[in-house]
């Protein structure tokens, strides 16, 4: 994962202190510092269990691994991993959800299209997931509903449910043009 980020961007990230590095590079502070907690001075092979850290890098490198090389190819893992480097929490925050959902897509067989690698005049979906055995196609576009990667969960009560906006992501992903059956994706 960390090279298809760029050993660049990579080595810079690692250079600042853990506090303020992407939390790409959080994740991987963190999962490195449990496994060599773990290992033993003359183990080659360490076993650790698995925790929330090593998951989330794990997951992503997967994610970004099944797109480039099982959906549309390698342009559309190069947008995400741009998107996914942004000092942005925001755009970090949306395209990890999206590579969630593409992944998910992928991992039930389908076979995806990105939008986003096309230049069109109008708002796209995300990808088209087509459905080899039918042929049915669908347009899929993804939302995140909790741009700050830091944003606490909500909690009971009316005035969270009023924070949540989730209409308000279903009304802006309902105004994407769609050529296909929509499946809208709201983390």
């Amino acid at each position: 994962l960390l090279g298809s980020f760029g050993h660049d961007w990579a080595n810079a990230e690692q250079l600042k202190p853990v506090a303020v590095r992407h939390p790409v590079m959080r994740w991987y502070a963190r999962a490195a510092e449990q496994t060599n907690a773990l290992r033993a001075a003359d183990e080659i092979i360490t076993s650790a269990p698995m925790t929330g850290a090593i998951r989330a890098f794990m997951n992503l490198a997967y994610n970004i691994y099944l797109i480039a090389h099982h959906g549309d190819g390698q342009a559309m893992a190069d947008i995400y991993l741009r998107r996914l480097r942004s000092a942005r929490t925001d755009d970090f925050t949306g395209a990890l959800f999206e590579t969630y959902a593409a992944a998910a897509f992928l991992k039930a067989g389908f076979k995806l299209v990105y939008e986003e690698t096309a230049r069109r005049s109008t708002s796209c979906v995300e990808f088209v997931a087509t459905w080899p055995a039918t042929g049915e196609r669908f347009s899929v576009e993804v939302k995140s509903r909790v741009n700050d990667a830091a944003a606490s969960a909500p909690t009971e009560g009316k005035k969270d449910a009023k924070r949540l906006r989730v209409g308000a992501k279903l009304v802006k992903a309902l105004s994407k043009t769609a050529e296909h059956t929509r499946v809208v994706l709201i983390e």
